[in-house]
């Protein structure tokens, strides 16, 4: 997965291929000349059971979603097709998402912990806060 640093809905994300195509290498150069981009690995979970998104402001759990992707679509995005799911996390995913956050340098006001379903269960977590974005494993 192939995404600029700072962006929204899904914006100029795309699938890489492997190996890299001269299509892939110009749009990751057009993501570069504005910025920063972020490459991920491609979860397949996240085609199945989606992603959750635990939101929190002072560190308390204010609500969590499920976004889901259309059918043939990795981008849970309503844009693309996606829906949403207002869900109460487990345990283990409040602490997750929490855990993401004790590794900032500083206690974000607002975040967003996104976690998806890596390989034999793993969860992966991506924190961001409205002045730092940083991707956890």
């Amino acid at each position: 997965m192939i995404k600029p640093a700072v962006s929204a809905s899904a914006w100029r994300t795309f699938r890489a291929r492997a190996p890299g195509t001269a299509e892939d290498e110009a749009r990751l150069a057009a993501i570069l000349a504005d910025g920063a981009a972020l490459v991920q690995p491609f979860l397949p979970s996240v085609e199945a059971a989606g992603e959750l998104s635990i939101c929190l402001v002072g560190g308390a759990i204010v609500h969590a979603v499920r976004k889901l992707a259309a059918a043939g679509e990795f981008r849970v995005q309503a844009e693309f097709g996606g829906s949403v799911v207002l869900v109460e996390p487990c345990g283990a995913e409040a602490a997750t998402a929490r855990a993401a956050l004790a590794r900032l340098p500083e206690p974000p006001v607002l975040a967003r912990v996104d976690l998806i379903d890596g390989p034999a269960g793993r969860r992966s977590s991506r924190s961001s806060s409205s002045s730092r974005s940083s991707t956890f494993t």
